[in-house]
């Protein structure tokens, strides 16, 4: 098995919609979670700066 670095996050989750001028506009309730992503060992990995450009 290769080796991989695990990533985990306690998220917030709101229903949002993104706008034509790029702006995040949140619609409804928040839902708290947890995200988890599996990070190759060794390699290169990033998160689209939309994620994260959090409003």
């Amino acid at each position: 098995a290769d080796q991989a670095y695990q990533l985990t996050i306690n998220a917030n989750y709101n229903r949002a919609i993104v706008r034509s001028d790029g702006y995040v506009e949140r619609k409804g309730d928040t839902y708290s979670g947890v995200l988890t992503v599996n990070i190759p060992y060794g390699g290169d990995y990033s998160f689209g700066t939309q994620l994260m450009d959090l409003h």
